[in-house]
């Protein structure tokens, strides 16, 4: 089994029969439409903002090759609605000296790295294994001394399949060593995939280091992830599975070292469907991110009570208990309030913000959506920030959204002035 990537704002409140003040309408804009190859095309992962007033992210494919590419967009000083964008690196367009494999595809994000450099993955890669495509590497690019020259990128390993593993999704994440971890969708033992350790060498120049940490085996403990992981302060992990478990719904699990060497221990945490809640969601296909109180967030493509995706809270055990405690916080209702949450959820104030792929106010092009706590077990209050119209403003967001304090920044998968996707920007 192979697993790919893939209202009105109600902003008054009543207090003694009197309205409160009214909050403003959030505001959309369409930062970069993607103009497909040779620049980006199909904007499937999150954006980061290494400096204010510049953004960078991945496309799935465009570039010179039309099999990805790493782009960014930087304000203009003089007129601050203007974003231009450049192609720091297009995927497969090395000349010399050539990579062993190189990556292609990238399904995820980057992570900034020591020194100026950054860390992603290729979901394929340029190698014959894996039925064709490659089965995908990870890569360092590290930015030109000269502003227009492309970025020099490294190929830091290549994955080989089964036992190994195949097709990484989901941002890599890293400790205080600088290793690497990320999971693969597929390969492992099983071919269910598997999570994964990068460690970088001691003397630089020399290889990187991989290790299997877990290869899931596709029955109570999960299989398939299709996210990436959340890594605490001692270096445990966590994530999701978007197949199995008992009742083949997905998994939440931990893996954390067991001892000395490279034995760990991975830990269901929650099955999905096993409580029998009727609100109980459904395939996790994202990563998950915690609050101060070591509470988990996210949020599961289907499942729910209208069957169209949750967000939910995974509580750790109370002192003296074993059992962490799922909290179904809002399903989607697929009537313009959203529908098929695939991303992972921003904390922001108390309030969760994300993204639905369909059905929004005005039409099933995805959504960006506001969580409000609500006091006691109530369900939390969703507020549809903005409905994509699927014209310009472009059509199914897929990734996570990021924050600058003030505005959220993100990414729709196709849509847009030439259909390949738009990078947006939505102010409350």
């Amino acid at each position: 089994m192979t697993h790919q990537a893939g209202t009105a704002l109600l902003a008054c409140a009543a207090c003694a029969g009197l309205a409160g003040p009214a909050r403003a309408t959030p505001t959309e804009t369409t930062l970069y439409g993607a103009q497909c190859t040779p620049n980006a095309s199909v904007l499937l992962a999150s954006l980061i903002q290494p400096t204010p007033g510049s953004l960078i992210g991945t496309s799935f494919a465009g570039g010179l090759l039309n099999i990805g590419s790493v782009f960014r967009l930087m304000r203009n000083r003089i007129v601050s609605r203007l974003w231009p964008e450049s192609v720091l690196y297009s995927f497969g367009s090395h000349t010399d000296p050539p990579p062993a494999s190189d990556p292609a595809s990238p399904m995820a994000g980057l992570l900034p790295g020591p020194g100026g450099v950054f860390y992603g993955t290729g979901y394929y890669s340029n190698d014959p294994g894996c039925g064709g495509n490659g089965c995908g590497a990870i890569y360092q690019l590290t930015p030109s001394p000269h502003s227009a020259a492309p970025w020099q990128e490294q190929v830091l390993y290549d994955f080989l399949g089964m036992p190994d593993g195949q097709n990484p999704v989901g941002n890599l994440v890293a400790d205080a060593s600088g290793a690497l971890y990320g999971v693969t969708t597929n390969g492992g033992a099983t071919g269910a995939g598997a999570v994964f350790r990068l460690t970088p060498p001691a003397t630089a120049g020399h290889p990187w280091k991989p290790t299997i940490l877990y290869s899931f085996q596709n029955g109570p403990d999960g299989g398939f992830p299709a996210a990436g992981l959340l890594i605490d302060a001692n270096g445990v992990l966590y994530g999701t599975t978007a197949d199995s478990g008992q009742l083949g719904a997905g998994t939440i699990f931990q893996l954390a070292p067991r001892g000395k060497g490279n034995a760990w221990q991975e830990t269901v945490l929650y099955t999905f469907g096993i409580s029998g809640a009727p609100d109980d969601g459904d395939q996790p296909m994202a990563s998950l991110i915690a609050d101060t109180s070591g509470a988990l967030y996210g949020t599961t493509i289907f499942g729910g009570t209208a069957g169209r995706g949750t967000v939910f809270r995974l509580k750790p055990p109370k002192s003296g208990k074993h059992h962490w405690r799922e909290t179904t916080l809002y399903s989607f209702t697929n009537t313009g309030d959203g529908a098929l949450p695939g991303a992972a959820v921003l904390l922001k104030s108390k309030s969760l913000y994300g993204t639905t792929e369909g059905t929004g106010a005005t039409g099933s092009y995805g959504t960006v959506f506001q969580l409000t706590p609500a006091p006691g077990t109530s369900p939390w209050t969703e507020t549809t920030l903005y409905s994509f119209t699927g014209g310009a403003d472009g059509k199914y967001p897929l990734a996570a959204l990021i924050s600058d304090g003030t505005n959220f920044y993100g990414t729709t998968e196709s849509g847009g002035p030439k259909g390949c996707g738009v990078v947006f920007q939505v102010t409350p």
